[in-house]
């Protein structure tokens, strides 16, 4: 599945622009008129800007996402294999989840651990135009339910409803049964047979409002819902607005060049835009208004 970071693409567009052997041309209108002309048949458009999220739930869903008490052994937060400082990712070709010790390139298996058999997808922009998530896009908006577990209802998006799962996995969170976590308790999570992802969930919740820091999180995101009917949609619900809040980038130098702003590119990149939409054929796999396609190929 191909998965766009609109960000990047200016760095394509200099890549592209480096294997060009035309001479460098300076700023002119005919050189944007055939950049235009260029984007023009791909249906590209400007990222438009997220919507508004209640800081209260992005508060919330910031510091769900980098707890390592959603992990059944207390050990890996959803940030350790997605680290603002590598874009969102761990820079591993596959992740190692609980277990694993150190971060990022550097991170190593655990004994008797397994890599989770995928990479960690970026999550930058991955809140825009997503119609699948996970690589082999087993979860999609408005697609069939997924094979190994029912969603609960109230979810608001397919970023909630993915948030929904890292805690299930026994390899990427959740632990093996047996596990003791870092304080040497048994970890309950990894108790329930993998087919109780609601009491999976539940279990969850209960570590999180035994913390007097999240009871107040929860309530100040959630007013005048009572602890007791709370649930890990509602925390699912967070992180996706952290996500949306934070993890978003609508306004790069292409995506003001596409609202007309012919400054916002140098030669250079017009250039390579050019080729990128042209000879070059990148837009054959890296296309439509998010430039990522949205197929599924190699």
């Amino acid at each position: 599945m191909t998965v766009s970071v609109r960000p990047l693409c200016v760095a394509a567009l200099v890549l592209a622009a480096a294997c060009d052997e035309t001479p460098p041309t300076s700023f002119s209108e005919s050189l944007d008129a055939q950049l235009r002309r260029s984007i023009g048949p791909w249906g590209v458009v400007p990222i438009a800007a997220p919507p508004q999220q209640n800081p209260a739930l992005v508060a919330l869903g910031r510091a769900l996402m980098f707890d390592k008490i959603l992990s059944g052994n207390r050990d890996i937060a959803c940030a350790t294999c997605h680290q603002p400082a590598m874009h969102m990712t761990d820079g591993l070709p596959l992740a190692i989840g609980t277990g694993g010790s150190g971060s990022g390139p550097a991170r190593t298996l655990g004994p008797g651990r397994s890599f989770v058999p995928r990479n960690a997808p970026s999550l930058l922009n991955s809140t825009i135009g997503l119609f699948y998530v996970f690589w082999d896009g087993r979860l999609s908006r408005g697609g069939p339910p997924l094979p190994e577990v029912t969603l609960p209802a109230g979810l608001p998006n397919v970023i909630a409803a993915q948030a929904m799962m890292p805690v299930l996995n026994r390899r990427e969170m959740r632990g093996g049964s047996g596990d003791v976590d870092v304080f040497g308790n048994p970890n309950e999570l990894a108790q329930f047979p993998d087919s109780q992802a609601t009491q999976i969930w539940r279990a969850v919740m209960q570590r999180l409002l035994a913390i007097p820091e999240y009871v107040t999180l929860f309530s100040a995101a959630y007013p005048g819902v009572p602890p007791s009917s709370l649930t890990f949609v509602h925390a699912a619900t967070a992180i996706a607005a952290f996500q949306m809040a934070a993890l978003m980038k609508a306004d790069s130098p292409f995506d003001r060049y596409l609202r007309h702003d012919d400054n916002a590119l140098s030669v250079e990149e017009k250039r390579g835009g050019i080729l990128f939409f042209t000879r070059a054929r990148c837009v054959s796999c890296h296309g439509g208004p998010f430039l990522g396609g949205q197929n599924f190929s190699n």
